[in-house]
């Protein structure tokens, strides 16, 4: 027999336990409340509201950091030009929305479609870093008077949550009161303290906040020009497995060489680009992620990982872009809110306006794309996440994990070789051999341009895009050496040879904004 001191058990077997009316009602009562004060406890150790303008005393508290995940709700993104349009429809429409010029450094808030009031940005992600702030269209999620980052580890005051591992804030401190240097910056919009707490005040949840960064300049169209016979017709095309080819000037977007570049094809695990663009977007870059044993029965296991190892999410970007791993393809989902929609999204912003993702390692045929959608992605990689595209160009790079141990990954993308400056290959029975690449081309005799080239549908990759340098080498001049006066179709002879000139400023590929 066993005895409590709310009441008296008749068996040790496992027969029901009996209690008088009374003292359930009286378990549950007390069972309320304390769950009452519980969640009373616990709300105020997640909110934070005590604001140190002037990086007095830091807020006590004894919780650690809580990641935030991106909330429920439409996320739009877009490049600079679409976001220039977003906020003339608002204006035209009376809205109250938030305008962060990036370019102007100015943060303006509009009230019934006319610009209202300003305010300077002291900071922003640097541009070209992991940490730059995206274009975008969004909106205020939620609204902190002081919120903890759990990337920098810093007291940001004033915050207003926008997007992802993005906020608008006063100027952070450390939980020692010191203040920040202005040189740091976690990719946010920063105000002055006294300016954000304004803004704060003028802001609420929902509320749309444009993110206008600019867009890129293009670049001189430079002067190309292509051997031609003496009948003033240029060389054969090579002769290459692949249906959909595309070579491109990578700095200018001149197109040297192209075959059905606007077909829509699988593109298997170049699928992975967009995957790493999203997660690095997303998702706390430092969140430690442990990979789950049901998540190694994807093929494409990358072999030495194990069940229960935790890296960090930075991290698990060398595995997928370097080894192409499906298993950390398929992990990244699990941490991002609806982020295979949010790779749509993403495209449709950059101007991949032919491309579909139904998944975010490339396994299915559904992810489908386009040569000319393709090279978009590589060059807003770029211009404006170059982490990203430096890491799919390392021969290997070794990590240790959370737990201690030492991995290296050996890039699988394409051999040893000087001339690949970064890309991602992907192979399945829908797609065939893809290749989405960047290469050093010498098109003058002093001299090599970065040529993107990209593959899909081939039957040997590696072959298709050999001839497709080798043909560039020898049919493509580019400088100025030949350039004058003369008219941009007329020949130039230069002695054994004939060149023509392909004219500036046409057969360009640049971005386009989504509608």
């Amino acid at each position: 027999m066993k005895h409590s001191e709310l009441g008296s058990v008749q068996s040790t077997t496992s027969m029901p336990t009996a209690y008088h009316p009374r003292v359930i009602v009286t378990i549950l009562a007390f069972a309320a409340l304390s769950g009452l004060w519980f969640g009373a406890w616990r709300l105020g150790q997640w909110s934070v509201v005590d604001a140190r303008p002037d990086f007095g005393e830091p807020p006590a508290t004894t919780n650690e950091p809580q990641y935030q995940t991106l909330e429920d709700g439409a996320v739009i993104f877009a490049n600079g030009e679409a976001v220039l349009v977003e906020r003339e429809k608002l204006a035209a429409a009376g809205e109250d929305f938030v305008f962060a010029d990036l370019a102007a450094m100015e943060i303006v808030v509009w009230r019934e479609g006319a610009p209202a009031k300003a305010f300077p940005i002291k900071a922003r992600g640097e541009e070209g870093s992991f940490f730059e702030t995206p274009n975008g269209v969004y909106k205020i999620r939620s609204r902190e008077e002081n919120h903890f980052s759990s990337i920098g580890e810093v007291w940001m005051p004033w915050s207003m949550h926008f997007y992802g591992n993005y906020f608008i804030h006063g100027w952070p401190y450390y939980p020692s009161g010191a203040p920040v240097a202005d040189t740091y910056s976690g990719g946010c919009i920063r105000l002055s303290t006294a300016d954000s707490e304004e803004l704060f005040r003028e802001t609420k949840n929902g509320m749309p906040v444009l993110v206008y960064a600019g867009h890129a300049t293009p670049a001189d169209a430079g002067a190309y020009f292509r051997r031609v016979g003496t009948d003033g017709r240029p060389a054969p095309a090579p002769a290459i497995s692949a249906p959909s080819v595309l070579a491109v000037d990578f700095e200018t977007g001149r197109v040297l060489f192209e075959r059905e570049r606007e077909a829509v094809r699988p593109i298997a695990s170049v699928t992975k680009l967009m995957t790493a663009l999203v997660a690095i977007e997303s998702i706390n870059r430092f969140k430690e992620i442990r990979i789950p044993a049901n998540a190694l029965d994807y093929p494409g296991h990358v072999q030495g990982i194990e069940a229960g190892e935790i890296f960090r999410s930075q991290d698990l970007l060398y595995p997928l872009l370097l080894e192409s791993s499906n298993d950390v393809a398929e992990l990244y989902p699990r941490h991002g809110w609806r982020f295979v929609d949010t790779m749509n999204q993403k495209a449709a912003a950059i101007g991949m306006h032919r491309t579909t993702f139904a998944d975010a390692s490339g396994i299915g045929a559904q992810n489908v794309s386009t040569a000319e959608d393709i090279f978009k992605l590589l060059r807003f990689l770029s211009q404006h996440k170059k982490p990203i595209f430096d890491i799919a160009a390392l021969r290997e790079k070794s990590i240790t994990s959370v737990n201690g141990e030492r991995y290296t990954w050996i890039n699988g993308n394409w051999r040893d070789d000087e001339r690949f400056l970064g890309g991602k290959a992907g192979q399945s029975s829908a797609a065939g051999q893809t290749l989405a690449g960047v290469f050093r081309v010498r098109l003058s005799e002093g001299g090599t341009r970065s040529v993107a080239i990209i593959v899909l549908g081939s039957q040997d990759r590696t072959r298709d895009v050999e001839h497709v340098i080798d043909y560039l080498e020898e049919n493509y001049v580019y400088g100025t050496v030949f350039a004058g006066d003369e008219p941009a179709a007329a020949p130039v002879r230069t002695g054994a040879a004939i060149y023509q000139s392909i004219g500036n400023g046409e057969n360009i590929i640049e971005e386009q904004p989504a509608d």
